[in-house]
């Protein structure tokens, strides 16, 4: 199990079914979750800091970390 910390809330990577940012926002389904968790995250901080944190390369990074 890897917890990870996300705008003060811990959030248990196990059951993170997908992510992605669209619009300004985070957002994170879960698994048994009927709708998905969002959060404002218009500079993609959030998104880049879940990335990292789970190992996985922003969607808009080449693989040289350049977008």
């Amino acid at each position: 199990m890897k917890w990870i910390l996300i705008k003060d809330l811990h959030i248990n990577t196990d059951h993170v079914q997908t992510f992605y940012w669209a619009r300004g926002r985070l957002v994170i389904g879960f698994t048994g979750e009927g709708r998905p968790w969002t959060w404002e995250d218009p500079d993609k901080k959030l998104y880049t800091k879940m990335c990292h944190l789970l190992g996985v390369r922003p969607a808009e990074e080449d693989p040289n970390g350049e977008e």
